[in-house]
């Protein structure tokens, strides 16, 4: 799991547990749907599909191990 995608749906889950998706407001949900549909336009639906689909598998992730995972692939390669 360590493709931005499924990084941000880890985000995505860690919101849910406090239970503010979007940080409570719901006027972001139209400006996230432009987007989202910018976005599909822009790089394709097979490769949205594939964001859809990293992005439920960071937000379905256990969020007691997910943290050290991102880290784990965040740290800089040894030469």
């Amino acid at each position: 799991m360590t493709s931005p995608s499924s990084v941000f749906g880890v985000g995505q889950a860690f919101w849910r547990t406090v239970g503010h998706p979007q940080r409570g407001t719901p006027e972001l949900g139209p400006i996230r749907e432009e987007c989202e549909r910018t976005a599909r336009a822009g790089i394709g639906d097979e490769a949205y599909e594939a964001y859809e689909r990293a992005f439920r598998r960071g937000a379905s992730a256990n969020l007691q191990a997910a943290p050290a995972s991102v880290l784990d692939a965040a740290s800089p390669i040894e030469a």
